[in-house]
């Protein structure tokens, strides 16, 4: 069964031989540790892990038009707090690798206009 095949059968509630893994592959402190723990440095990911590699792209600008001009309001040794295009006010680490930490947004609701 194709990686194809697959997916279509799930969407339509059919029988399928497996269920999907993506992985598209890890932070630089995630690669790091599993190299430390024996994972060869060249070794293919998804042949090791037994995933799919993601391979699917629409490259389709799904930002705010216009975008808000990010602005800085705090930087320290450790993260910088800003606005991004996307008014989210967030908190970026500097020297780990993370999701940024949401913390306020420009864009409210209507009962907060």
């Amino acid at each position: 069964m194709t990686d194809r095949q697959l997916f279509v059968d799930i969407m339509h509630y059919r029988k399928f031989d497996r269920m999907p893994v993506f992985h598209w592959s890890g932070w630089p402190e995630t690669l790091q540790r599993w190299e430390n723990e024996g994972l060869q440095k060249d070794a293919d990911q998804h042949a090791f892990f037994k995933t799919t590699p993601t391979r699917h792209r629409i490259d389709v600008d799904v930002w705010l038009y216009p975008q808000f001009e990010p602005v800085v309001y705090e930087e320290t040794g450790e993260y910088k707090v800003i606005r991004q295009n996307d008014g989210v006010i967030a908190r970026h680490w500097k020297n780990k690798s993370c999701i940024p930490q949401f913390m306020d947004f420009t864009l409210k609701g209507r009962a907060e206009r």
